[in-house]
């Protein structure tokens, strides 16, 4: 798994923010709603629904089936520590 992050630019209270973005492979056995879920784990506390709709359209998945060694690129603002 790849993960960068890059600060994101603006105002101050926008610099609290790290913008994501991750690859993930597919494993067997998960699910657009695991996926979303360990990314909420991550420190981003959205609506799992949104992570996952996020998911499908950065990911152009249409029907909400993943398969096993698909790469995904997930992006996300996680909270600065």
């Amino acid at each position: 798994m790849f993960v960068a992050l890059v600060l994101t630019a603006g105002s101050m209270n926008e610099n609290r923010y790290l913008h994501a973005v991750e690859t993930h492979t597919v494993q067997p056995g998960e699910t657009l709603w695991s996926i979303a879920c360990g990314i909420y784990d991550k420190g981003v506390h959205r609506d799992v629904r949104e992570i996952m709709f996020d998911i499908s359209t950065d990911n152009y998945i249409t029907n909400g089936e993943i398969f096993p060694g698909q790469i995904l690129r997930i992006h996300y603002f996680k909270e600065r520590n």
